[in-house]
């Protein structure tokens, strides 16, 4: 895109960041060949999913940190803050799973006192009865992987990633979007407005005047000249002979001044009527995709066009 679309994209994107996410699921991309992207983007998901966390709604928390370890296994305080998420919506089972998983990385070293001890509070307490979630399976070595040993698995396969579930004015924000970017495209396959012609110029009239000023003057000296050249051939004075010479200076000064004048407009002319280059076409973007942003008062919805 163009940068003067730009501008007002990410306008448009920055009423996206102020209105909640209200989907009642988040919504997972699915991962990608761009492993430095999926990285950014679960980056975002996990700084969202503590947001949630810290706010004390643990199932949204879930959820985004489930995306995270669905992206990448590369942020290591993710399958920990997951552990902690199924602990505070009582699913012990589950989050002694996770701690125990957190407990075999080193990265996360300065943690495992607080692992082991928050393991010893969880022995023997049961999950919270009739509660269901949608999250990746925690036996699994990698999203969607073998499961590793000791765990289970269920015998179905994974369902896919629910599809986003967008709210109406997400929906009309991007249909508007989608009309800009045709209008813009519309716009730029228009024909450009013809240039003015040369007389329709300022600077046209401007040297013509001034060669026609000079023209003026030169003719008067060539005149005047002739007439003082008469009178020195009858009288040869010292007076006249000032006087012819005189002329003749101001003669050659207003021929000057008139041949520079219509050179100035020849040069300019030929400039004015030399064709503009033409400007690259604005790419078109590919995609348009909905990602997590979240501020310090709450967390939304942002715009990335894909190019």
């Amino acid at each position: 895109m163009t940068h003067h679309t730009l501008s007002a994209l990410l306008l448009l994107s920055g009423f996206l960041l102020a209105w909640p996410a209200e989907a009642a699921k988040l919504h997972c991309p699915k991962p990608s060949a761009d492993r430095d992207q999926d990285h950014q983007i679960a980056l975002r998901y996990h700084k969202m999913g503590r947001v949630y966390l810290r706010a004390g709604d643990s199932e949204k928390a879930l959820r985004a940190f489930d995306c995270v370890l669905t992206l990448t296994e590369k942020i290591p305080m993710a399958r920990l803050d997951l552990a902690r998420a199924y602990d505070a919506l009582k699913l012990y089972s589950t989050a002694r799973l996770h701690y125990r998983r957190a407990l075999e990385d080193a990265a996360v070293e300065g943690e495992h006192a607080g692992i082991r001890k928050r393991l010893a509070a969880l022995d023997g307490l049961t999950d919270r009865p009739s509660h269901t979630t949608d999250v990746t399976n925690p036996f699994a070595s990698e999203p969607g992987g073998a499961p590793v040993a000791g765990g289970t698995e269920e015998d179905d396969p994974e369902p896919d990633a629910p599809p986003p579930i967008l709210d109406a004015r997400v929906k009309r924000t991007i249909d508007a979007l989608k009309l800009l970017e045709q209008k813009r495209l519309r716009a730029a396959c228009v024909a450009p407005p013809p240039s003015p012609r040369i007389i329709e110029r300022w600077w046209f009239w401007t040297g013509a005047g001034a060669a026609v000023v000079f023209s003026g003057v030169a003719l008067y000296g060539a005149v005047r000249w002739r007439s003082l050249a008469d009178d020195w051939d009858r009288n040869p004075d010292d007076d006249v002979q000032d006087q012819l010479r005189g002329m003749q200076n101001l003669t050659a000064l207003a021929l000057t001044g008139a041949v520079l004048s219509l050179g100035t407009v020849l040069i300019a002319a030929t400039l004015a009527d030399a064709p503009a280059p033409s400007p690259a076409p604005a790419p078109i973007p590919r995609g348009v995709t909905l990602l997590p942003s979240c501020g310090p008062g709450a967390c939304g919805l942002s715009v990335w066009f894909t190019f």
